[in-house]
């Protein structure tokens, strides 16, 4: 049992695990178990439900014993529900795992493994699995230069874990933001001074369901979160970058509420901000296409062959899916059938 460890909590580094939670009550129970069989000496686990009506408040229950922290309230959505928890947090190491993701045996040990060996670092994030009932498929490492991270999501959320320090210094997730508020705090560390460790071992196994919310509200949301985001980050790093506010008018982009300033202690050249400005257009295109918006990925096309018609002519991202959306509709959608059934 979790509680009766012969081990010194004192010798292992103290770990948070947050999950956030409403009306999984299907999956919720995999969930806990994949966290409380790590069998992590040290571990503080803290479950913030919406005041699910299904069965979910019935296994937090079942399991309360090795939680933490738990609360069944009406909340205002899954940002809100994450600050819930950091704020009752006390981990020097914290992450959330949602409702309907598992944890892989022995991910705990590895993560705390790597806090203590590699002194000062902010976030350490490993490798998922994505699953669905029929299949899963293990997502290769993203191998990526640091202006791509500024760039487009590349940390798998649930695999990254970060230093409680992050959030002392750049505050906690923006309620603001909808899709991407994992993107957001990353980038803040990062553009704050945080080193990040890339690991090979596989943490977490994601999975993929109708009623999840990568599928359920996936898209278009991401766009707009997406655009705030880059436009954000672009403008704090040199605020007369006005090339930005140009391709934003060109692509038809509008940047909802007031853009946001990011603390930068790191050196980015404004070359690097055209070659990071490229690979968003690379991400926007990917989601434009998945949203089925294939009108404006042609259009983005247009207007990448104004501004990067090298980098266009080099990125199969983009050719690609452009040369994909000018296919009949019905074969598309066959064609992504048959890669999501493949996994």
């Amino acid at each position: 049992m979790l509680k009766k460890q012969d081990h010194s909590q004192e010798e292992f580094i103290k770990i948070t695990l947050i999950t956030p939670s409403y009306n999984q009550g299907n999956f919720i129970e995999e969930t806990i178990l994949s966290v409380i069989n790590q069998q992590y000496p040290n571990l503080e686990y803290i479950i913030i439900d919406g005041g699910s009506t299904d069965n979910t408040v019935e296994v937090i229950k079942k399991y309360q014993e090795h939680i933490t922290y738990w609360v069944s309230e009406k909340d205002k959505g899954q940002s809100d529900a994450i600050n819930k928890g950091l704020a009752v947090s006390t981990g020097a190491v914290i992450n959330w795992l949602n409702s309907d993701d598992v944890m892989m045996p022995g991910c705990l040990h590895a993560v705390a493994n790597y806090f203590k060996n590699n002194p000062g670092i902010g976030l350490v994030y490993g490798n998922i699995i994505h699953f669905n009932k029929d299949s899963e498929t293990v997502r290769p490492l993203i191998k990526a230069s640091q202006l791509h991270y500024y760039s487009k999501i590349c940390f798998p959320q649930p695999a990254t874990f970060f230093s409680r320090e992050i959030i002392d210094t750049v505050g906690p997730i923006d309620e603001n933001i909808h899709f991407s508020m994992d993107w957001d705090l990353y980038i803040r560390a990062l553009l704050a001074g945080f080193k990040s460790l890339q690991v090979p071992e596989l943490f977490c196994r994601f999975r993929i369901h109708d009623n999840s919310k990568s599928v359920s509200v996936f898209n278009k949301r991401l766009l707009v979160d997406n655009a705030l985001i880059f436009y954000s980050i672009a403008k704090s790093i040199d605020p007369g970058f006005v090339f930005i506010d140009t391709l934003y008018k060109e692509l038809n982009i509008d940047i909802p509420g007031v853009p946001k300033l990011y603390k930068v202690s790191v050196s980015i050249t404004q070359e690097d901000l055209y070659t990071m400005t490229f690979y968003y257009l690379e991400h926007r295109s990917k989601t434009l296409f998945v949203a089925g918006d294939y009108k404006g990925l042609q259009h983005l096309v247009k207007v990448s062959r104004k501004y990067f018609k090298e980098d266009l002519r080099a990125s199969k991202v983009i050719r690609s899916r452009y040369l994909l959306s000018k296919l009949p509709t019905f074969v598309i959608k066959v064609l992504l059938k048959m890669r999501n059934s493949a996994g």
